[in-house]
């Protein structure tokens, strides 16, 4: 069980830290008024995406029995996640009407996608790393 907690862990850690430099880059390279909204914007879908991620985890642990076929599902449940719950956070609590969220979701939406297949990538490594482990005999 240890080892699990350690794997999900390290895997949220690269998930993180992919979506942390990524909008950081898109910070910066904004101009004025821009600049804070993406700011403002990162934050919003960065808490999101966090929540999503360990949703898609919990539900994937539980679901879906194969660690190869976790690996696979995790992703896409992410973003399919992430999408449903950004469109009711943007839209419902925010007022915003469908066309406007989608515009504000969707480069939120890609980077997530890319954060999902480089923890899922990451994923794969380190089930690689466990199954390779030797096992002690007592």
């Amino acid at each position: 069980m240890g080892r699990s907690i350690a794997r999900w862990c390290i895997r949220f850690a690269v998930a993180a830290a992919v979506f942390t430099v990524t909008a950081t880059v898109w910070v910066q390279n904004a101009s004025g008024w821009e600049s804070l909204g993406l700011f403002i914007g990162a934050l919003v879908f960065g808490v999101i995406a966090a929540v999503v991620w360990c949703a898609a985890a919990t539900i994937g642990h539980f679901y879906v029995r194969l660690d190869w076929a976790r690996l696979i599902v995790h992703p896409v449940l992410t973003v399919v996640l992430f999408v449903i719950v950004a469109v009711v956070v943007l839209a419902g609590f925010l007022g915003d009407t469908l066309d406007k969220t989608w515009r504000e979701a969707q480069p939120f939406t890609a980077l997530v996608a890319v954060c999902a297949l480089a923890d899922a990538a990451v994923g794969f490594a380190l089930e690689r790393v466990v199954a390779l482990r030797p096992v002690r005999s007592s």
